[in-house]
């Protein structure tokens, strides 16, 4: 909150153009080595107050995985998730810039679901799987569904958020809970 109360000019309203592009993911390389923190930066930057309040409500949301695996292991999914998101900026063939954590919170539903120490392969590709098709769907729905030219849009990265969940998977998949506790 007080990211984007920053980043807002502390109106919490506008999100300033200059300071977005300098803390957001870019695949700009030019924009990428002026700040090369961004990798870290974008998670904690958000395009607008729905996009912060989608993301803590998601948090929120998630707090019942945390209940169940404890937090050292909910903050290790949140991390592998969001990380696992940055890669999504190579899909794309025009300069973009993505920001916040939505991939991890992506992360920690699809861990929700998947993070059991008896779910066969089986049960495991089908969540990969429906992942994929869910953030598929959404994808091509937006593509079609968008007409702004808005330079500061805050199009959804379902690429993002298909590769959180993805990446949360995968970590759950190769460390199990029954290892952890």
């Amino acid at each position: 909150m007080v990211v984007f109360l920053v980043t807002t000019n502390f109106g919490f309203i506008t999100v300033d153009e200059y300071l977005y592009h300098i803390l957001a993911l870019s695949n700009d390389g030019e924009q990428f080595l002026k700040w090369p923190l961004q990798p870290i930066t974008h998670l904690f930057v958000h395009g607008n107050l729905v996009h912060l309040a989608a993301n803590v409500v998601g948090l929120g949301l998630a707090s019942a995985y945390e209940r169940r695996v404890g937090a050292k292991r909910y903050f290790a999914v949140l991390v592998v998730g969001a990380f696992a998101s940055i890669p999504s900026i190579l899909f794309y063939s025009e300069n973009i810039a993505v920001c916040g954590i939505s991939g991890g919170v992506f992360g920690l539903a699809a861990a929700y679901f998947t993070d059991e120490e008896e779910l066969t392969l089986k049960e495991w590709l089908s969540a990969i799987f429906l992942f994929s098709f869910m953030a598929l769907m959404l994808a091509f729905y937006s593509e079609f569904d968008s007409d702004s030219n808005d330079p500061l849009d805050m199009g959804v990265d379902h690429i993002g958020h298909l590769l959180g969940a993805l990446g949360a998977i995968l970590y759950c998949r190769l460390k199990p809970l029954s290892v952890v506790q």
